[in-house]
């Protein structure tokens, strides 16, 4: 969640050598699926995929208004400053957990990705519907992190999978064959 208080002035104090801050309106924000679904329901195009406008972006940041603020109205009160720090705070990664980049693939078009998707993988790998209010970019960390766990899960299960009849057959074959040279019996 961003706390931040926006439409703030500062001044030098010359007798405290210090800046202060006058004025301001505290809001809370939210990065999250929820307000990325009510964007994508109001404008056809998908957050993660599609360009932004100005005006769409700056109507992003409106639905992530959490309840209580002052309305999105308050938002005309923004300085360069307060949307530098609202831009920042949605490109974070709030997590510590550090994934390998995923592999360019030439030639394959990159998928389109819009928050129905997203509620899918939610629905297939079983997380919780409150992960909807996490920010965005950790509930994105957190599917990429378990499909990962899966992936390595299924490919530990098909090299440990009991061997074949013929694997068998095989190993005991090559194994009499070693006892046979060495003149070994055991």
């Amino acid at each position: 969640m961003l706390r931040i208080t926006i439409g703030a002035t500062e001044h030098f104090d010359d007798q405290t050598g210090k800046f202060v801050r006058f004025g301001g309106v505290p809001i809370e924000m939210e990065h999250s699926l929820a307000s990325v679904s009510k964007w994508e329901s109001l404008t056809g195009k998908s957050f993660l995929s599609d360009d932004k406008t100005d005006q769409e972006f700056f109507d992003y940041l409106k639905l992530m208004l959490l309840p209580g603020a002052n309305g999105p109205d308050v938002l005309d009160l923004i300085t360069q400053e307060d949307a530098h720090a609202m831009a920042e705070y949605i490109a974070e990664a709030q997590s510590a957990t550090i994934l390998p980049a995923e592999p360019e693939r030439p030639g394959v078009a990159k998928k389109r990705i819009t928050s129905e998707q997203i509620y899918s993988w939610m629905i297939s790998l079983q997380i919780d519907w409150s992960a909807e209010d996490w920010h965005l970019n950790r509930l994105l960390t957190l599917i990429r992190l378990v499909n990962i766990n899966n992936e390595q899960a299924q490919n530990q299960g098909k090299k440990g999978k009991p061997a074949s009849r013929e694997s068998i057959a095989n190993r005991k074959a090559m194994n009499q064959a070693r006892r046979a040279k060495s003149g070994s019996h055991g």
